[in-house]
């Protein structure tokens, strides 16, 4: 996962899935997108060719992105692979300005 330099990210800001893969035979995994109140935002699945080494993929997550910590789970026969956890921080600017009620 990665955005930016600072490693933050906003509610409307678009995210990417970004895998490195070992090589070896053809497998079929699962990427699971959870939001903070623990309910599954986007999931698909992702066939693994032997010789890919790199993946990406931009999942259809509807915006703004609820701030707190997202969690990204990857499953191969529902078993996990590995996970990786990231922040959404609150919007307190748009466009240069303060946001106001």
């Amino acid at each position: 996962m990665f955005r930016n330099i600072g490693g933050l990210m906003g509610p409307m800001d678009e995210t990417v899935g970004m895998q490195k893969w070992n090589k070896g035979p053809n497998v079929t995994v699962t990427v699971v997108w959870i939001d903070p109140t623990n309910v599954i935002a986007a999931t698909y699945d992702i066939l693994i060719d032997a010789s890919a080494e790199f993946t990406h993929y931009r999942p259809p997550l509807n915006q703004p992105l609820r701030p707190g910590v997202w969690n990204v789970r990857i499953l191969h026969n529902w078993s996990p692979v590995a996970e990786i956890r990231f922040l959404i921080v609150p919007l307190a600017y748009n466009k240069h300005q303060p946001i106001r009620q």
